[in-house]
C-alpha cells in the first residue's frame, strides 16, 4: 500500500477583540489599530518563509482570522479594520442571534453585514436576558462567557479600554484582567492616549501599566456596564 502524504493544516493566526461600546473614534485610535493588525499579518508572513514552517504547515497563504462578538464600538471598529486588511471574521454571540440583535436596535444593518462577513464562522452562546429567569446565566455572566471564549481562541488580544476598574462581569476590565492572568498576550490601547498601545504579557505587566496611567475614575464612562 502506498503511504499517504498527510494533509497539513494552513499556519493560522486568530486575534480577538475587547472594549468599549460607547466609543469616541479620534484618527489616532484608527492608525494603531491599524498598525497593530498590519503588524501581525507582516510578522506571520514572514514566519511562514521559514523552512520549519514549510515543513508543518501547507504552502497556502497563512490564514488570518479576527474574532468578535460584533457588539458596538470597539468590536466593529476592529472588525472593519480587519476585514479591510483580509483578516477572516469569525464571531461567537453572547446569546441566540436574534436575541443579540435586539441589543442593537439603532444598528442592525451593520451588525447584519459584519455577521454575514463571519458566516458559517458564527458560535451562539447558551446565553440568558436577565428578565429570563428560565436559562441558567444571567446577562452579566452571558457577556462574561463570550469574553472569555473570544480570548481563550485567541492567540493575540486587543483591547480598547479606557483603563477604568471594573464595574461588573463581562465588562472589559474584566476581561482585559483575565487576559492577563490567563494568556495569551495583549495589546492595550489606552481610549485617553490611543497613541502608544501597551503590550501586556501577565497581571503584573497589567498593574504596572495602569499604574502608570493614573486617571480620575470617579464619573462612570458612558455606554452599557457590562461592555
Amino acid at each position: 500500500m502506498t503511504p499517504t502524504t498527510p494533509i497539513r493544516p494552513a499556519l493560522a493566526y486568530r486575534v480577538a477583540i475587547t472594549g468599549a461600546r460607547a466609543l469616541t473614534i479620534p484618527p489616532a485610535l484608527i492608525d494603531s489599530v491599524t498598525t497593530i493588525l498590519r503588524h501581525i499579518a507582516e510578522t506571520i508572513s514572514c514566519c511562514a518563509t521559514h523552512a520549519s514552517a514549510r515543513a508543518t504547515y501547507a504552502p497556502d497563504p497563512p490564514v488570518l482570522r479576527l474574532i468578535s462578538p460584533l457588539a458596538e464600538g470597539a468590536d466593529r471598529l476592529v472588525a472593519n479594520i480587519a476585514l479591510s486588511l483580509g483578516y477572516r471574521l469569525e464571531s461567537p454571540l453572547p446569546f441566540e442571534t436574534e436575541i443579540y440583535r435586539t441589543d442593537f436596535k439603532n444598528t442592525v444593518p451593520e451588525f447584519n453585514t459584519l455577521l454575514a462577513h463571519a458566516a458559517p464562522r458564527i458560535l451562539e452562546l447558551d446565553g440568558g436576558r436577565d428578565d429570563k429567569p428560565a436559562h441558567q446565566f444571567d446577562e452579566s455572566a452571558s457577556y462574561q462567557a463570550v469574553g472569555r471564549t473570544a480570548v481563550r481562541n485567541a492567540d493575540l488580544v486587543i483591547a480598547l479600554w479606557d483603563g477604568a476598574p471594573a464595574k461588573g462581569l463581562g465588562g472589559t476590565a474584566d476581561i482585559v484582567a483575565y487576559t492577563a492572568h490567563n494568556g495569551p498576550k495583549l495589546w492595550w490601547i489606552d481610549l485617553l492616549n490611543p497613541t502608544t498601545p501597551t503590550l501586556i504579557d501577565n497581571a503584573a505587566d497589567l498593574r504596572f501599566a495602569t499604574a502608570r496611567a493614573p486617571r480620575d475614575h470617579n464619573t462612570p464612562p458612558p455606554g452599557p456596564p457590562h461592555r
